[in-house]
């Protein structure tokens, strides 16, 4: 495979080092360039070091504004076989236009993670709804009278059947399209994180590791949410077990207020910025995930894997990272706690037992070849991509709803846009 060219619009530059989204599109340029496509990345973020390091790689990087014209010439001498879009925000603003000036390219969304499930279920948290009934998936995102996502869903799911191919991370969340939103099977690939055997760290014993960690990019918002409640409710618990334990929160871009949570007395401390995820894991002994909100899979959980660092987190910390859709009990390599008395118990337990931490490393280990082998999934990824260019024009003809939502929604988006182009003229 040669000559072949593939476009990313990304929302943001790749950060791997702080964020798992990063991660995950650096992964698809690497399985792309290896298979000999050369890539293509546009942002409308402005440029740093991020975009210097995309161009390290052999990638042509240039900062793209949406409502911008000139996006158009250059797509359209591009010519690009494949546009990915990062986000379904990018597809909203930049489909339209590779659409009408590059029409024999294949549209691929790369979800990162299912917006509305996410935004949904922060939400439904702020409402009161309980974390039994967030834990247990009984939100319906269809509703518009409950308001829980549901602009969200119109806009992240019309993105989805408007492209040729969507990218899921998740089984959780593969599965909630098809049972809630009727999404036809071929416009969804499965395709989680991808990882390398050789990214497994030498991991140190259990006896050579102290304190807990935690760690997750204080931007999304997640993250922050778990840095408090762990903070406020289950730490105080925890350290009154194990009066001896501390634990570290590790993340990029802490807010003034994230890191007024640090509170030496009882063992509390926010440390900013790890430059080594996996390095940094290494250190301890348990790694903590307390999320009561969010989507897609959790790459501070596949981090946790790598460096043989077992975790403990809620339901929503283990979707798409078990053996089967929706079953995360029995199956997740580490503890999946219902509550805060059952997260404060695996905690101690992990902390203390040998045995169970050691079988629980095992499972990691066992969870990372099984669910993120890049060689496997690479080829899933490529073989997709190759499949639905070869039937590009049966695809779109079977996809009347795809077809419907791009006529009525890209003109309005398009007309948006070209309202702002002449705004800014004068």
């Amino acid at each position: 495979m040669t000559n072949l060219r593939a476009l990313f619009v990304g929302f943001v530059w790749p950060e791997p080092s702080s964020s798992a989204a990063g991660v995950r599109t650096l992964s698809l340029v690497r399985v792309l360039q290896r298979a000999g496509w050369e890539i293509h990345f546009i942002s409308p973020s402005p440029e740093n070091e991020h975009a210097a390091a995309l161009r390290a790689l052999g990638v042509h990087a240039r900062t793209q504004g949406p409502n911008d014209p000139a996006f158009d010439s250059y797509v359209a001498d591009l010519k690009p076989e494949l546009a990915i879009f990062d986000r379904f925000v990018m597809e909203e603003q930049f489909g339209w236009r590779v659409k009408e000036h590059s029409p024999e390219t294949l549209r691929v969304l790369d979800t990162i993670d299912l917006h509305f499930l996410r935004r949904g279920r922060e939400e439904a948290l702020k409402q009161g709804v309980s974390l039994e009934d967030i834990f247990e998936a009984r939100l319906d995102f269809r509703s518009s009278e409950l308001g829980f996502g549901h602009e969200d869903a119109l806009r992240e799911i019309a993105a989805i059947y408007r492209s040729d191919l969507t990218l899921i991370l998740s089984d959780f969340e593969s599965a909630l399209l098809k049972r809630d939103f009727g999404m036809p099977a071929e416009l969804v690939l499965d395709l989680p994180f991808f990882f390398r055997a050789g990214d497994v760290r030498v991991s140190a014993p259990f006896e050579d590791r102290v304190n807990f960690v935690s760690i997750g990019n204080f931007r999304h918002k997640p993250n922050a949410d778990s840095a408090r409640w762990l903070r406020e409710k289950l730490w105080p618990q925890v350290r009154a077990r194990l009066p001896e334990a501390e634990v570290h929160l590790y993340g990029a871009y802490p807010t003034r207020e994230m890191m007024a949570l640090s509170n030496p007395a009882m063992g509390f401390f926010v440390k900013g910025q790890a430059e080594d995820s996996v390095a940094t894991l290494q250190r301890y002994r348990v790694n903590l995930a307390p999320l009561r909100f969010g989507a897609g899979i959790k790459g501070k959980i596949a981090d946790g894997w790598l460096a043989g660092t077992p975790t403990v987190t809620t339901p929503i910390g283990a979707e798409g990272m078990t053996a089967s859709a929706g079953d995360s009990a029995g199956v997740f390599a580490g503890a999946v706690a219902r509550t805060e008395d059952a997260f404060v118990e695996a905690c101690v337990e992990f902390y203390t037992r040998r045995e169970l931490w050691s079988e629980a490393q095992g499972r990691g280990f066992e969870a990372l070849r099984a669910l993120f082998d890049e060689d496997r999934l690479g080829s899933r990824f490529l073989g997709a991509i190759a499949q639905a260019r070869a039937e590009l024009s049966a695809r779109r003809a079977r996809n009347f709803t795809g077809a419907m939502l791009s006529h009525h929604q890209h003109r309005s988006t398009k007309y948006f846009s070209r309202w702002i182009e002449e705004k800014t003229k004068r």
